[in-house]
C-alpha cells in the first residue's frame, strides 16, 4: 500500500487521467479471471501542501541478444533535493536479477539487490524515506537470460518482450522541470 505523508498528495487536474497498466501473462490453455483495482482518497485542495509524483526511470533501447546472459545498466542523476517514498522495480519473464543502488553524498547506499520473480511485482517502502540531493545518483542493473538461440528480445509492453523500469513515488513533484532520468536510465 502507498500511503502518502500528511500534506503530500498526487495532483490530478481536471481533464487528466490516471493510467494503470497490468501485464498479465496466461501460460495455460484456458481463460484467466482476475481483477485489478486502485483506491484513491480525495483530499480537499487546501490539505495538500506538497505535490508528489511518480518517476519512471526506464531503459527503452533494450535489446537482449539470443542465448546467454545480458546485463542492462542505467543511471539517474538528481539535480535537486527529493524525498523518495517507494521503489517498484519492473521486468518481465526473462529477467533474472534486479539491482538498484545509489550514491548519496558520496556514500554507496544499496536499494534493491535480488533475484527477479516475474510473478511478484514488488512495491517497497523506504522507512525512513530516502532523501536525495542535487548530484546524487541512482544506478540500476537489469539482468536477463534469453533462452532463444535464434531470436533477440526487445523492449515492449508484452510479457514476451522485456522492460527495465524503476518506479519511484517521490516529492516534491518535478512536473515543472526536467525529470532526472527522462525516458531512459
Amino acid at each position: 500500500d502507498l500511503i502518502l505523508p500528511p500534506g503530500v498528495g498526487l495532483r490530478f487536474d481536471q481533464g487528466n487521467q490516471m493510467l494503470m497498466q497490468v501485464h498479465v501473462f496466461n501460460p495455460t490453455d484456458g481463460p484467466l479471471r482476475g481483477r485489478a483495482s486502485i483506491q484513491a482518497v480525495l483530499l480537499p485542495e487546501e490539505e495538500v501542501k506538497i505535490d508528489a509524483d511518480i518517476l519512471s526511470a526506464q531503459l527503452v533501447t533494450l535489446v537482449i541478444p539470443p542465448g546467454g546472459t545480458t546485463r542492462a545498466p542505467g543511471r539517474c542523476t538528481f539535480d535537486r533535493p527529493q524525498t523518495i517514498l517507494t521503489v517498484s522495480p519492473h521486468m518481465h519473464q526473462t529477467g533474472t536479477w534486479f539491482k538498484i543502488d545509489s550514491n548519496l553524498g558520496g556514500l554507496n547506499v544499496p536499494i534493491w539487490d535480488q533475484a527477479w520473480d516475474f510473478g511478484d511485482q514488488p512495491l517497497a517502502r523506504f522507512d525512513p524515506p530516502l532523501v536525495v540531493v542535487g548530484g546524487d545518483t541512482v544506478h540500476t542493473e537489469c539482468v536477463y537470460d534469453n533462452p532463444s538461440p535464434d531470436f533477440p528480445i526487445t523492449y515492449g509492453e508484452s510479457s514476451t518482450q522485456e522492460m527495465c523500469f524503476d518506479f519511484f513515488f517521490y516529492y516534491p513533484s518535478l512536473y515543472d522541470g526536467p525529470l532526472p532520468c527522462g525516458s531512459a536510465l
